[in-house]
């Protein structure tokens, strides 16, 4: 799959994807569930960018996985930002499909 950068006026493939993002294309949302997305006016978990997130996820393999496991996230302000804040990143999440 190719996708256009409207942007950067460039064709993005999966590895630019990895590369910008640090996870697979499919794990994308994921990411942006933690992090967010001004641009679409969706919030993120405080305290949590693209770079946590991707390796929140690169951790536990997907947003369902490290909810599951948040009591193994190290960092205490990250899990306890999660904790407060995961019930509607899951749901926006959910939106986005």
């Amino acid at each position: 799959i190719v996708m256009f950068d409207h942007k950067y006026k460039r064709l993005i493939k999966e590895e630019d994807v990895r590369v910008k993002f640090g996870v697979d294309p499919s794990r994308v949302v994921d990411v942006q569930a933690l992090a967010g997305d001004t641009a679409d006016g969706i919030p993120g978990v405080p305290g949590i960018g693209l770079k946590r997130g991707a390796e929140l996820i690169q951790r536990f393999g997907d947003l369902e996985s490290l909810i599951e496991n948040i009591d193994k996230v190290e960092r205490v302000s990250t899990r306890k930002s999660l904790e407060e804040n995961i019930e509607m990143h899951v749901y926006l999440k959910c939106l986005q499909y």
